[in-house]
């Protein structure tokens, strides 16, 4: 987990849609789906999302108490459709929502 700067965060923010936002989204895919430990370190993050493009891993960037972090990368490679389009073979970000509903 390294500190970035605002504009390094705002950049990996805006250049595309993220994959995973919210603390609690991206905690349930980190936990549930992708195996990561990194997740049990986040809970006191005031916000998270996962970004990148293509088959591949992604990066995890948070923020906290005013700061900005590059978190670290998804363990396993993911396929970026699966969390775009609501009709490729797999949606992840309704898998996603039926854990947490799960959850409570």
């Amino acid at each position: 987990m390294e500190i970035i700067t605002e504009k390094r965060f705002n950049y990996w923010l805006e250049v595309l849609p993220p994959l995973v936002m919210g603390r609690h989204q991206v905690i349930c895919f980190l936990k549930e789906f992708d195996q990561n430990p990194v997740y049990t370190q986040l809970n006191d993050f005031d916000d998270l999302f996962i970004q990148g493009e293509g088959y591949d891993k992604h990066k995890i960037l948070g923020s906290k108490a005013g700061k900005f972090y590059f978190i670290g990368d998804t363990l396993k490679e993911w396929e970026t459709e699966y969390f775009r389009y609501d009709d490729s073979s797999i949606n992840m970000n309704l898998q996603i929502s039926n854990k947490l509903k799960e959850a409570v």
